[in-house]
């Protein structure tokens, strides 16, 4: 009899691990140390915490940058909105179950964060 794959939601589903990691700085962590534990190893999940800890390392950098840089708030907007984008993507294809590279970003933080996994 074929084995059912858990539901989506379920820590024991790749999925989840990978979708986890988007959701904020603690669902980064929550992913790498306690979901990743259930699928060391997994190329899908591999690649979104790398992806994710990418963005939310360049997030930290740009809005920094902003903060000392730039004092309008359009800017502020503008680079949420560019921030935003590849985020959505990461997301999406998370919760596929696609290892599906942002572009730019993907191929950089895979080579960046090639330690975890």
């Amino acid at each position: 009899m074929d084995e059912q794959q858990p539901y989506l939601g379920s820590p024991e589903h790749p999925n989840t691990a990978a979708f986890v990691c988007y959701i904020t700085v603690i669902g980064w962590l929550i992913a790498y140390f306690w979901l990743y534990g259930y699928h060391k190893g997994n190329r899908v999940v591999q690649v979104h915490l790398r992806q994710s800890l990418f963005l939310y390392l360049a997030t930290f950098v740009i809005n920094a940058l902003l903060y000392f840089l730039a004092g309008q708030y359009w800017v502020y907007i503008i680079a949420a909105i560019l921030l935003f984008i590849p985020w959505a993507m990461g997301a999406m294809h998370a919760i596929n179950g696609r290892e599906k590279l942002i572009p730019v970003i993907g191929g950089i933080s895979q080579r960046l964060f090639s330690f975890i996994g």
